[in-house]
């Protein structure tokens, strides 16, 4: 948003003022008015921000009433949407086995931009079925200073039978009159990207754990979430047909344009290039 990132701006302005103010009057004489010209560029680059992310609104708005046609033309398509998430190399991986039934109901997968900011919410439609009482399950997630995602807000899911996220074992009898009780265990699931989590969640994480495989929740929700709404929506008949091959289309855009960044990730860093897709700064 552009408040955060003036904010940031602000912020390298004022480091650079304070090391200004150490150096030698001689050499203050040609940093001083070089300092002025990157403020003047700082002002240029954030209104170039506010316009991409203007340019940006408006042709989610143009894509989406194809994306609606499309759904209107697929959605009694057998597990179509299950076999888009199944061929994209990051999604694949979400998939288990107790969730292909319920993905077969899975009718359409829909993206809303929010405008003037960089949040954005994700919406899967589902047609009804034995598995849950929800027909549709969001993923809301909000920007924060620097561009870092703060939260994803999901639905909670109304089971009607059992829990895709969930197993449930029954405890041994210990001791002569005691009873056999019943554990439940979380277990890996495509549903278990509906749960909320949140940047201060992995905070505490990596501050209580020594493991450092710990407190990337965040990190590995947003990039599937990015990976969905910049691959998987936009390029659904692809996967569908197994035809999307990510490599290959850097390699052709690097043959057509040596400089060029490939056109997946929306963030842009104060020197104006283009930062590293999807992910937490």
């Amino acid at each position: 948003m552009e408040g955060n990132d003036s904010h940031e701006l602000k912020l390298q302005e004022k480091k650079a003022e304070d090391e200004l103010s150490k150096l030698p009057e001689n050499e203050k004489a040609y940093v001083q008015p070089a300092l002025e010209l990157q403020k003047q560029r700082n002002t240029l680059f954030l209104t170039f921000l506010d316009e991409l992310r203007a340019l940006e609104y408006k042709y989610d708005q143009q894509y989406a009433p194809l994306y609606e046609q499309r759904s209107q033309i697929i959605k009694n398509a057998p597990s179509f949407w299950l076999k888009v998430l199944k061929n994209n190399p990051l999604t694949t991986t979400m998939i288990f086995e107790q969730d292909e039934e319920l993905l077969k109901h899975l009718i359409d997968i829909k993206f809303f931009s929010e405008q003037g900011s960089d949040n954005f919410r994700l919406e899967f439609h589902f047609t009804e079925n034995s598995f849950m009482e929800n027909t549709v399950l969001t993923k809301v997630y909000t920007m924060g200073a620097d561009d870092e995602v703060k939260k994803g807000d999901g639905t909670e899911i109304k089971w009607k039978g059992a829990n895709l996220t969930q197993k449930v074992k029954k405890t041994k009898k210990r001791g002569k009159n005691k009873k056999a009780g019943i554990k439940v265990e979380e277990i890996p699931s495509f549903f278990t990207f509906f749960k909320s989590v949140s940047a201060d969640d992995d905070d505490e994480v990596e501050e209580d754990s020594e493991d450092e495989g710990m407190g990337n929740m965040m990190e590995e929700d947003y990039e599937a979430a990015c990976e969905i709404r910049d691959e998987v929506i936009p390029n659904a008949v692809y996967y569908y047909l197994g035809i999307r091959d990510e490599d290959d289309m850097d390699e052709e855009l690097d043959d057509e344009h040596p400089d060029a960044k490939k056109p997946k990730g929306k963030k842009v860093d104060g020197s104006g290039n283009e930062k590293a897709d999807c992910k937490t700064q």
